[in-house]
Formats: structure tokens, sequence, C-alpha cells
């Protein structure tokens, strides 16, 4: 199927939205991430763009912690 310039443009716009809320978002989970030693802080990677996972389609992680205790801290263990 071919792309108008309208709906290129379109989906450009999408994309650039996408990536600044992945931004924004990276910015809060670190944010709010209890701080102690820093070290889940410190795990928060923004690891694929937003924008691209719109564009094919498909299902990936785009920011990731791999500290091991972060699900505790999600289910508020350090309260």
């Amino acid at each position: 199927m071919a792309r108008t310039k309208a709906g290129k443009k379109l989906a450009d716009d999408i994309g650039r939205d996408l990536d600044q809320w992945q931004g924004k978002l990276f910015q809060k989970l670190v944010q709010l991430t209890p701080f102690a030693t820093g070290q889940a802080q410190k795990g928060w990677r923004d690891v694929y763009p937003a924008s691209r996972v719109a564009k094919t389609g498909q299902s990936r992680i785009i920011i990731r912690n791999d500290v091991e205790y972060i699900q505790r801290l999600d289910e508020g263990w350090s309260q």
C-alpha cells in the first residue's frame, strides 16, 4: 500500500509523540522509584524506541529495570 505524504507525516508525528511520551515515562519511573542505595533508580534502561514499536507493530519491552527486587518495590515493599 502506497503511503501518501499526509499519511507519512501523520505517522512521523505519532512516532515523535510516542518517543516524547516514553521519555517522560522513563523520567517518572526513575523519579518515583524508592531511593535507599540508588541501585533501583540506576537500574532503569530505555531499551527500544516506542516509535519503532508502533511502526513495526511488534510487541517489545521499551523500558526495563533488571534489579532483582524491582517487583517488590513496585508492590510497595519499601514502605
